[in-house]
């Protein structure tokens, strides 16, 4: 027995009322929420074009009205599969719901299933219904002896019409429903694996400088750009092209320690050079950074 399971009586005239206080409590103050001309004015445009829906409870902010932007799509994913008559309505949603991960085989599944669904048979008479329940029990897996046993046994207790549309009911729409709970599913699963890679990269990007996080920021916003100038480019491909060979398959990540000594290497060699070529019979000229400018040494980096 628990303290939840006791249960005290006590004598009202043992017990001393206790008057309610106010003291000790504060009541927070209420601050009212400032509204925006322009907010207002912008929240009055989107329902004027018919973007946002008239709403008494829009309180005047910018908050509310990137609120309701941001409900938008779910709004007009409901709206949509709403006015989309019954008959196309389940094969709308499925084809919205996979998105960018519809293919042709799933399409056609969902497409036959749901036709399927909405043709309903015709079980209005004994042979029909006897027809239909030996199709049914044939997809079930039963040899011919059991089907035939069970069609009698149905024959005998009652109304084969009645068991007949009793079992088109019970399974009415459970493929189409079946895969729209897949689609739904794998959605979910995706959107999961989504949101663990990007948390994994941004705990990865904190590990750099503050100047390095800002340059990794700034670049994946344009990593689309970048990489379709240097596949136009031979040499920034094969530059792209060596730094991808210094990928370790094993461990999933760049060796970046082997690309840095290499280029440190490249680097000290090249600048060896130069500075060798530029004091080529010019032994009484001293080597100051002035005269390495007037040379216009290159370097490589």
């Amino acid at each position: 027995m628990t303290v939840e399971d006791v249960e005290f009586i006590l004598d009202d005239s043992q017990v001393e009322p206790v008057e309610p206080t106010t003291e000790g409590t504060e009541t927070p103050d209420e601050t009212p929420v400032e509204k925006d001309d322009i907010a207002e004015a912008f929240f009055d445009s989107l329902v004027q074009r018919g973007i946002l829906a008239a709403d008494e409870d829009f309180d005047g902010t910018f908050e509310y009205v990137e609120k309701k932007i941001d409900e938008l799509p779910v709004t007009i994913y409901n709206n949509l599969i709403e006015q989309t008559p019954e008959v196309g309505r389940n094969l709308i949603q499925y084809v919205l719901d996979a998105g960018g991960n519809l293919t042709v085989d799933k399409l056609r599944e969902f497409y036959e299933a749901n036709l399927a669904e909405q043709a309903e048979p015709d079980i209005d008479n004994a042979d029909e219904a006897r027809e239909y329940l030996e199709k049914h029990l044939k997809g079930q897996g039963l040899k011919p002896r059991a089907i035939e046993a069970q069609l009698e046994d149905i024959e005998t207790e009652g109304s084969i019409v009645d068991e007949a549309k009793k079992i088109y009911n019970e399974n009415k729409q459970k493929l189409t429903t079946k895969l729209l709970q897949e689609q739904k599913e794998e959605n979910e699963r995706i959107a999961k694996l989504q949101e663990d890679f990007n948390a994994a990269a941004y705990k990865e990007v904190e590990q750099y400088s503050a100047k390095r996080q800002q340059a990794i920021n700034s670049t994946v916003n344009n990593v689309g750009n970048i990489l379709s100038n240097v596949y136009n480019n031979p040499k920034s491909y094969v530059q792209f092209v060596d730094l991808l060979s210094y990928y370790d398959v094993k461990t999933g990540e760049f060796n970046l320690e082997g690309f840095e000594k290499r280029s440190n290497t490249t680097t000290n060699n090249t600048l060896r050079d130069k500075l060798k070529t530029a004091n080529i019979g010019k032994t009484t000229k001293s080597v100051t950074p002035d005269s390495l400018n007037e040379e216009k040494l290159e370097l490589v980096l």
